[in-house]
């Protein structure tokens, strides 16, 4: 109940000026860290940049919440056409996918599967690339594992 007292009270999701730039930045963000982690910059800088990048997300995401937990209180609702809902929707989804991006992209060597590595340098520090396969069974599966 305090949560929703706080929010009620702060000026948390009543700017929709602040509510867009928190939206952007959390995009451009995203987009830095996907950015990191698609040109394999040094592993501790990509997860700093995800962090920042998944906070922002969570800011702009609190301010969404408390603007929908303000508006239900209201007794006339808010009554938008089907063409402006598919908007926001599209506009959602689209901020959803660039959200995921830092996940998506944060696979790493380490995790390479049967087959998928040849020598030690294919995996991460800390992994090397061995043989997995069932002992007598005649086939090469090369993965890495952790030393």
């Amino acid at each position: 109940m305090n949560v929703l007292i706080l929010l009620n009270n702060s000026r948390i999701g009543k700017c929709a000026h602040c509510m867009r730039a928190a939206a952007g930045i959390a995009l451009a963000a995203s987009a830095l860290a996907a950015t990191a982690a698609l040109i394999n910059a040094p592993q501790y800088a990509t997860v700093i940049l995800m962090l920042v990048a998944v906070t922002l997300t969570l800011n702009w995401l609190t301010n969404i919440v408390a603007f929908t937990y303000r508006n239900r209180q209201k007794p006339d609702p808010i009554v938008i056409s089907r063409r402006a809902a598919l908007a926001w929707t599209v506009k959602a989804a689209m901020i959803g996918f660039a959200a995921s991006i830092p996940v998506a992209t944060l696979s790493t060597k380490a995790l390479a599967f049967c087959g998928q590595c040849t020598q030690n340098a294919d995996c991460g520090v800390g992994f090397s690339c061995k043989n997995t396969a069932a002992v007598n069974e005649g086939k090469v599966c090369n993965e890495c594992v952790a030393d």
